[in-house]
């Protein structure tokens, strides 16, 4: 046994930064700091996976039935796998469920002018919200928080049918929505958001609320609400800042390539 202040390789590696950067490079969910990559990870795995699912797909006469009974599978894959297996490197006990919603949301994108007047029909919307209020309720109260980060999804079948018919609402309200600048740009920025908004931007704006609340009065509601106005902000911020000077940071290396082409072909025109 090592005396105390004893130096070790297990200290050294128990030090808070390697520690991170292990997490990111291993991405062993549940285990270490982790913060809000694992969703990133098995978003990166399941979106490589899908693009040949839907190589070997697209082509075929029932594919709608395929891609249904494929996501089934998956989904009921994905609810074992994350019951006993509990975290795994890469997050990727968690993409069999997050290739399953995937496939959902593609199925909708191939056949949206087919269920148009469902889409668009309100009364069909209330009658989805009702459903999957309804059902997200009786999930949570009787077998607990949703949480895939936690392994938790409660009963499966009340978890499908509320994430489903969640799928099915957000398609629908989106619909309703006309089109909105500021919604486009959060939409095109979603990584960035994500990346940033949790271990960076809401200790921002917690400094900021802990400041303010010296000199105004600041209830838990009113904290709420100005931290995801601020956060917004500061995220659509950081989001602009990536784009224009750092575009590579987002895998966008063909920018200014593209760009200089463009100008060369209006030159020479």
């Amino acid at each position: 046994m090592l005396a105390k202040g004893t130096f070790s390789l297990d200290k050294l590696f128990n030090f808070s930064l390697l520690k991170s950067i292990r997490g990111l490079a291993v991405g062993w969910r549940l285990k270490g700091p982790y913060y809000s990559f694992w969703f990133i990870l098995t978003t990166f795995i399941a979106e490589l996976i899908l693009y040949y699912i839907c190589k070997f797909t697209d082509d075929k006469k029932h594919k709608n039935t395929i891609y249904a009974i494929i996501a089934v599978i998956l989904s009921i894959i994905g609810a074992i796998l994350i019951k006993f297996v509990k975290g795994f490197i890469w997050s990727s006990d968690i993409v069999p469920i997050a290739l399953a919603f995937m496939i959902f949301g593609y199925l909708y994108k191939i056949n949206k002018e087919k269920i148009k007047s469902f889409i668009n029909n309100f009364d069909m919307l209330l009658v989805v919200f009702a459903i999957n209020a309804i059902i997200t309720y009786i999930n949570y109260k009787y077998y607990g928080v949703v949480d895939l980060f936690y392994c938790k999804i409660g009963n499966y079948f009340l978890f499908m049918i509320a994430a489903i018919t969640g799928i099915i609402l957000t398609m629908m309200v989106s619909n309703k929505i006309s089109s909105s600048n500021v919604l486009e740009y959060i939409g095109k920025n979603t990584f960035i958001f994500y990346f940033f908004h949790y271990q960076i931007v809401f200790k921002i704006c917690n400094l900021i609320l802990d400041l303010l609340k010296s000199i105004i009065p600041i209830n838990d509601n009113i904290r709420f609400y100005s931290t995801i106005i601020l956060s917004t902000i500061i995220c659509s911020i950081i989001a602009y800042v990536i784009n224009k000077f750092f575009p590579f940071l987002m895998g966008k290396w063909y920018k200014k390539k593209e760009n200089k082409e463009i100008k060369e072909a209006k030159n020479n025109a």
